[in-house]
């Protein structure tokens, strides 16, 4: 059986950008957290920041779930949850951070 269409989309990602393919879940979760960060007003530094690049992870995960059933005819668990770390650590580090900074910066939050 051959590769499907969103394993060949990402063999051209990875030649495009030189890179591997751990490398593209990284990127694809630092790009989704900016791309969510840059429209957020309300509540900047809210938890759902990381929804997106979450769910986008769990997305890909079950393509390429899929696609090692109908190549290999098994999943491969460590494979995945490697691939959603990658996808996820960075972002949530990323959170963190500003969260503590921008708390720190402003000081406490008086009571509403």
């Amino acid at each position: 059986m051959d590769a499907s269409a969103y394993q060949r989309f990402k063999l051209v990602v990875v030649g495009i950008l030189g890179t591997s393919k751990d490398a593209i879940h990284i990127y694809v979760g630092v790009f989704a957290l900016f791309l969510t960060i840059l429209p957020s007003r309300k509540e900047p530094l809210s938890l759902r920041l990381l929804g997106p690049g979450f769910v986008l992870s769990v997305f890909m995960e079950i393509l390429d779930m899929r696609d090692d059933w109908n190549l290999l005819g098994r999943v491969r668990p460590v494979a995945s949850i490697h691939d959603l770390l990658n996808t996820n650590l960075i972002p949530v580090l990323i959170y963190v951070f500003l969260k503590k900074y921008f708390v720190a910066r402003e000081g406490p939050r008086e009571g509403p």
